[in-house]
């Protein structure tokens, strides 16, 4: 089973095979964040607007900061009313990015570890982001991915 891993701004990113829904969706996120939100959630405190963006802002991370993967696969299969609710409700989003890092841990998928998309620094990310999009999505020949 292939693991996808893209970045946020990667418009592939949260698109599944339409033959596999459990198709591990594997975006990172800044690690920092998404224990700030893990421990808002776990406290009841409140969760911003403004702290989720933060989450998937990883051009504004620090260059040592660290980033880790999570897999989206669940948000694929909400309905549109439920995607509309999470984003209308901090909480209910950051239990979404949550759940993410739980689902990436556990593995459903059983992917090999070798093939597993691993944490990161930002600097590490945002070399890989400097990759001229035809490359991105065409290769080093001009000819497309499979």
């Amino acid at each position: 089973m292939e693991t996808r891993s893209k970045s946020v701004r990667d418009p592939k990113a949260a698109v599944a095979d339409d033959d596999d829904e459990d198709t591990p969706v594997i975006v990172h996120v800044r690690k920092k964040i998404l224990d700030e939100l893990r421990l808002a959630v776990k406290t009841n405190s409140p969760v911003s607007r403004q702290t989720l963006q933060a989450l998937i802002a990883l051009d504004d991370a620090e260059d040592d900061e660290q980033l880790v993967p999570v897999d989206l696969r669940n948000r694929l299969k909400l309905s549109a009313a439920d995607l509309d609710a999470e984003l209308k409700d901090p909480r209910l989003h950051a239990k979404a990015y949550i759940l993410a890092e739980d689902v990436f841990v556990k593995n459903p998928s059983k992917t090999p570890e070798a093939q597993r998309p691993t944490a990161m620094l930002a600097s590490e990310w945002k070399a890989n982001e400097e990759e001229p999009l035809e490359e991105a999505y065409y290769g080093e020949e001009g000819e497309e991915e499979e």
